[in-house]
């Protein structure tokens, strides 16, 4: 099979156009991407007060999540299916 083969099966399972995006559909990826410079600019200066504390869980929930996650260790290494640069 070519490489041209390929592209179309791609590009059918995709639902996108065959030979990759129009000029229209350029403009309007790269117009969407631009929008995100003046977004993260404005959140610059929203105040960190504002926002959620990510890692601020109680000691007993932790000492859970601990628990349960070596568990699921246990259960990877004994099936074989667990990367060995993961482990302890």
């Amino acid at each position: 099979m070519t490489a041209w083969h390929y592209e179309t099966k791609v590009s059918l399972a995709f639902s996108v156009h065959l030979r990759g995006l129009t000029g229209g559909q350029w403009l309007i990826s790269v117009l969407m991407g631009l929008v995100t410079f003046p977004i993260n600019f404005g959140l610059k200066f929203v105040p960190d007060e504002w926002c959620m504390i990510l890692g601020d869980e109680p000691e007993d929930e932790k000492a859970t999540a601990k628990a349960e996650y070596d568990q699921l260790l246990d259960i990877a290494k004994k099936y074989g299916t667990f990367r060995s640069a993961v482990e302890k």
